[in-house]
């Protein structure tokens, strides 16, 4: 026992030391801080700096402001009642902007100061000189090929031709960033010139799908893509022949072709298949036969016109 009460109190003893050699160093360390800082305190104030005021310039800027804060609050609290009021009496305005009222506003010195500096508060406001816009350079850059967008196309297709013709046109403008030019100036193009009558004859009109009502949704959607391929199809015509495509005539949809058992048999080549037999569309008719029986007509026409094509014969001269 008598050993290890011995061992407890040399234990005791060095742990007291340390403890009191680490407290001991600390204190020094926070006099020696207080003392720095209290010898450099009036070192960080420059009055000449901050426009007169006392504000610590080592101190962070949300210090700063805090500073400016209580000095405006200390000015506001000697100043009689009423003195501060800037807004005036009887037409004579007495409002300042924050620009001019730093010279009596600490605090709105410090918030202009946590962005721009105090030497952009002394300085104030430059105004910087126009710039000269540099005359735009015209540019060889072809336009782009755009789809036209027709009220025919269903949704997704007018979003796809969108999403298309957006991606053409940015491509389009950095084509003219890129070669030095300016993508708001409107380049030349070939088809500037009024098209002679002869170009045009060279470039055959498209060959449109009339779209009835008796057609089924999925043949209209069809027909307005295929109608809108062959008019994108022929303004790329137009613009390889030079012919400027608003300048020539829009090519009109075909006419209603005549059904092929009252077309006359001279029209009908010798090779042709016979014509489909079509079901007659009735006002007595119910809603569901009458969709069923153009169902049944537009199936029917599209087995004729295969047919025709495998025989060798367009079907716009027959149909």
């Amino acid at each position: 026992m008598v050993f290890l009460i011995a061992v407890a109190a040399v234990l005791f003893v060095i742990v007291l030391g340390v403890v009191l050699a680490w407290a001991v160093a600390r204190f020094d360390g926070a006099v020696q801080g207080t003392k720095n800082q209290v010898e450099n305190k009036s070192k960080n104030y420059n009055p000449a700096v901050t426009l007169g005021y006392a504000i610590d310039l080592g101190a962070a800027a949300d210090r700063q402001v805090k500073e400016a804060r209580l000095l405006a609050a200390k000015k506001a609290a000697v100043t009689p009642r009423g003195a501060n009021v800037r807004i005036g009496r009887l037409g004579h305005a007495t409002l300042k902007t924050a620009g001019k009222g730093i010279e009596d506003d600490p605090w709105t010195a410090a918030k202009i100061a946590q962005f721009h500096g105090w030497d952009g508060v002394r300085t104030g406001y430059v105004a910087a000189a126009p710039a000269v816009a540099a005359a735009p350079t015209a540019v060889s850059v072809p336009k782009p090929t755009l789809i036209e967008i027709t009220d025919e196309m269903s949704p997704a297709e007018k979003r796809k031709a969108r999403v298309a013709n957006a991606k053409a046109n940015s491509a389009y403008k950095k084509a003219l960033k890129a070669a030095g030019g300016d993508s708001s100036v409107a380049q030349p193009t070939a088809a500037a010139a009024a098209p002679a009558p002869t170009a045009t004859a060279k470039v055959p009109p498209p060959q449109l799908i009339e779209i009835t009502d008796d057609m089924p949704p999925a043949e209209k959607r069809k027909a307005r893509v295929a109608n809108a391929k062959a008019k994108s199809a022929y303004k790329k015509a137009l613009k390889a022949a030079g012919v400027d495509p608003k300048a020539a005539s829009a090519p009109a949809p075909a006419p209603a072709a005549p059904s092929p058992a009252a077309a006359p048999a001279a029209a009908i080549p010798a090779n042709a298949p016979p014509p489909p037999d079509l079901v007659e569309i009735t006002e007595g008719m119910a809603p569901d036969e009458i969709r069923r029986a153009r169902i049944s007509n537009a199936k029917a026409k599209s087995a004729y016109k295969k047919a025709l094509k495998a025989a060798g014969i367009d079907p716009a001269t027959v149909m």
